[in-house]
């Protein structure tokens, strides 16, 4: 414990939930584990704390996108530890944490270098974040036929993940090349309560304009730091977004709001990325689903999904981006009914009129639960209504396809609560949304 509390520079910190029984199996290193815990939940503590706590041993942690990457060179800094990333022409000592870009884990170079320095036992352990995305990532189907190759590195695997279903486990322990019986799996509930979900239907062709006025009088809502993540799904769209954004924005005399965007291609992510965590104005992010694993801002209060994603993996790891220092958030999505895309079920759901959690904690957790089983948590939309317990974040503004100019929010405090009002320009109209 005294260690713990050094590490994070706290004399009354204390483990959360099962992180001590599951940093008790990694120090062993007598296993393999698979880690599936909530976003937000301290996952990084597998190479950061026992980073620490092992001296003179170095941790390998494989990053499968750049975004994690720099979120993980970031927050290991931070922790005090010796971190490197690694180039083929990577000669220096060996630091506490190694980072190593998921195409250059699967360089001859690279494994070569892995296998001999494990075999002089200085190597402790093969990390790997965001595992799930060896599993339902398209962009990684043909590279990761070789991930097995690793599996010649004398030293246990780590792999960590919020989104992997139950279905997937025995899929990813195959991919890996670790047998049942040589691996540990510690599974926690990961459906988050602190977020309010809501699904909005919406013709996105020749409506956008009214979107961004609503998402723009939504950022002017927050406080200032916080942030809203918007996931497109292409690149066109995120830029057509940012540049749209920009021309309603002229308009302002004064914005207060910072406007940026991500994806596959865009120069200088890691600038960017960097850019947009530590802006303290307010700011939005357009993205692509490549944003969704590894930024870890503690400020992101709304993450909006501008069409439906490509799985319910997607869904819920890019949702995981909101909230994540313990004051909750919203996550809200934009369907049409021409978004086309494989996972029928994921399509039918945003069509249903029934506890949006039902649906997500089934696929996830494998567990069905709803609203009303959380009596402190936040609701859905479609429970919102039933029982009117108050959220800590207003909602998205109502708009419809059919409006020309969306509304603006009005806030009045009354005591313990706040009140948002709501108001279309052509039609009156006046929603309600009670806040703490």
């Amino acid at each position: 414990m005294q260690q713990f509390r050094s590490y994070l520079d706290d004399p009354s910190a204390t483990f959360r939930g099962h992180q001590l029984d599951v940093l008790k199996v990694a120090l062993k290193r007598e296993k393999n584990l698979i880690y599936i815990a909530p976003t937000g939940s301290g996952k990084s503590l597998l190479y950061n704390f026992v980073s620490y706590v092992e001296k003179r041993k170095c941790t390998i942690v494989i990053s499968p996108l750049i975004a994690l990457k720099v979120d993980m060179f970031r927050t290991s800094s931070l922790a005090g530890l010796d971190v490197c990333i690694w180039e083929p022409t990577f000669n220096a000592p060996l630091p506490d944490v190694l980072i190593v870009q998921f195409e250059h884990a699967l360089h001859d170079s690279f494994i070569h270098f892995a296998m001999n320095r494990a075999s002089d036992g200085v190597i402790s352990r093969v990390v790997f974040d965001e595992a799930h995305v060896y599993v339902t990532d398209d962009s990684y189907r043909e590279a990761m036929r070789r991930i097995g190759v690793l599996r010649g590195i004398p030293a246990p695997f780590v792999l960590l993940t919020a989104t992997l279903t139950i279905d997937r486990e025995s899929l990813l322990q195959n991919l890996f090349n670790i047998s049942p019986e040589a691996t540990h799996v510690h599974r926690e509930r990961t459906m988050r309560n602190d977020l309010h979900f809501a699904v909005r239907q919406y013709t996105r062709s020749g409506n956008t304009v009214v979107f961004l006025k609503a998402l723009y009088s939504r950022a002017t809502s927050l406080r200032q730091g916080e942030k809203i993540m918007c996931f497109c799904k292409t690149r066109r769209e995120v830029e057509d977004l940012e540049n749209e954004m920009k021309i309603e924005l002229t308009n302002e005399s004064e914005s207060s709001v910072s406007l940026y965007a991500f994806h596959a291609n865009t120069i200088r992510r890691e600038s960017v990325q960097q850019a947009w965590a530590e802006d303290e104005r307010k700011a939005i992010l357009f993205c692509t689903h490549c944003a969704s694993c590894g930024i870890n801002v503690a400020t992101v209060r709304d993450v909006i999904f501008w069409g439906v994603p490509d799985s319910i993996e997607h869904y819920l790891q890019a949702a995981g981006r909101a909230g994540r220092d313990g004051n909750g958030g919203t996550v809200t999505m934009f369907a049409d009914q021409s978004d086309m895309i494989d996972d029928i079920e994921l399509k039918r759901w945003t069509m249903r009129s029934e506890c949006r959690r039902t649906y997500l904690s089934v696929q996830i957790d494998a567990t069905s639960s709803n609203c009303g089983e959380i009596p402190t948590g936040t609701p859905c939309d479609v429970c919102l209504p039933t029982f009117l317990r108050p959220l800590k974040h207003p909602t998205f503004p109502e708009i419809t396809s059919s409006e020309t100019q969306a509304g603006m929010f009005f806030e009045y405090d009354l005591s313990l609560s706040s009140i948002y009002i709501f108001i279309h320009s052509q039609k009156t109209k006046l929603f309600f949304f009670f806040c703490d």
